[in-house]
């Protein structure tokens, strides 16, 4: 499956669950699992990320790289997603990203959805 989609890191994030939720044993990547797996005593954290209250940190990025089992190609692509996002946020150029971000994209001939 490709998860090279989207410029949201959030939206990664979620379609990388929603992905694992269908393939494979769904209680086991409900946001308390997932909490648990990344050794928070309360799914809080990651509620407050999937619903956009709070950013993704390096550490989490990290963890959930680790957890999510991700391939060097999707961990790369998700830590470019957070940190443009982080740099969007602050109101500074993201160019430099934006063109690794999209030669992801059109080496993997993923489809671009624009934000």
């Amino acid at each position: 499956m490709n998860f090279f989609f989207t410029d949201d890191p959030v939206e990664f994030l979620q379609a990388k669950l929603e992905y694992y939720r269908s393939q494979k044993n769904k209680s086991a990547w409900t946001q308390k699992a997932l909490s648990k797996r990344l050794g928070y005593r309360s799914d809080r954290s990651i509620g407050m990320v999937l619903k956009r209250q709070r950013c993704l940190t390096p550490p989490l990025v990290s963890g959930l790289g680790k957890v999510l089992n991700l391939t060097p190609q999707e961990y790369r692509y998700f830590d470019l997603l957070v940190q443009r996002d982080r740099l969007l946020k602050r109101g500074i150029d993201s160019s430099f990203i934006d063109r690794e971000l999209q030669s992801y994209k059109t080496s993997l001939n993923a489809p671009i959805i624009l934000r």
